[in-house]
């Protein structure tokens, strides 16, 4: 199997596998049409891949459309598991429908803002400087109700398969549980229970506790 990748560092050393410059996109096309798979492409190149070349990337095109999207990625959790989704309110960050926001989102409550990663723009809202402090912040308005949880769940699915699991247990400073902010792993069951919520996932609601997977 051949491929061509766009990153080298997240392919180094892999068989079969031929670098190319992100700039070079249309220099090589020979060669990335000659591929079976493009590895690691940069945002601005999966059209002209997908829809151009008919090229199979890895990430998949459904991770470039929505997993580094908070807001996208929401909208597809609420129409097909909503049940199973921390209550959600998306808008315009706009002094009107901050306010209509502010009003219906019970103290404390957790707003983020959607194209962040590593718990950097993940923050526990508790009064109203915190409020606007956010506000300035965000391009949209992105808020979740808090979950009575110390814990969240990371699985991993290769081929429609769950393989792993863990837990990502909250860190020194109450509310964080990412790794990056101070949040350790746990592994202890991690595995079945990510099997029972895959599943739940998938259809109806289950359970009266939302979960974060």
């Amino acid at each position: 199997m051949k491929c061509v990748s766009f990153d080298a560092f997240r392919t180094l050393h892999l068989p079969d596998v031929h670098y190319i410059k992100p700039e070079h996109l249309f220099r090589e096309r020979e060669r990335i049409e000659s591929a079976d798979w493009v590895l690691f492409p940069e945002y601005w190149q999966v059209n002209a891949l997908v829809f151009g070349l008919n090229k199979k990337i890895f990430p998949s095109l459904s991770s470039y459309l929505i997993g580094h999207d908070k807001v996208e990625m929401t909208r597809a959790f609420q129409m097909v598991a909503a049940g199973n989704i921390p209550w959600t309110l998306i808008e315009p960050n706009d002094p009107q429908h901050a306010e209509r926001v502010w009003d219906q989102m019970p103290l404390p409550f957790v707003a983020k803002i959607p194209k962040s990663s590593m718990g950097q723009g993940v923050f526990l809202i508790e009064n109203r400087a915190d409020w606007n402090a956010y506000l300035a912040k965000t391009p949209v308005i992105y808020v979740q109700e808090q979950l009575p949880i110390d814990r969240d769940l990371r699985i991993i699915v290769v081929g429609g398969k769950l393989v792993a699991g863990f837990w990502r247990c909250q860190g020194h400073d109450g509310f964080h549980n990412n790794l990056s902010q101070g949040g350790h792993r746990g592994y202890r069951d991690a595995t079945a229970t990510g099997r029972r919520g895959s599943g739940a996932a998938r259809g109806p609601a289950t359970g009266d506790r939302p979960c974060r997977l």
